[in-house]
């Protein structure tokens, strides 16, 4: 990874995450009946992603903070 780049971990209800983005992975588990999505992604400045219905643009970042735009679709 790089100072550009960001990696996010999401979480969601079972089958209601959907994600876009560099690098996405999604995995769903339920325990005790309780079901849930958890994922990642990676954002670069010249990569956008999206979860769900909201886009995610990556402004700039640097090793301590990084600055997002959220947008709904």
């Amino acid at each position: 990874m790089s100072a550009d780049e960001v990696r996010l971990r999401i979480e969601g209800t079972s089958g209601g995450l959907s994600v876009e983005g560099k690098n996405t992975s999604i995995q769903g588990s339920c325990i005790n009946g309780r079901c849930r999505d958890e994922g990642e992604m990676s954002l670069t400045t010249g990569t956008p992603g999206r979860i769900n219905k909201i886009r995610l643009r990556l402004v700039k970042a640097d090793f301590s903070r990084a600055v997002l735009v959220l947008t709904p679709e």
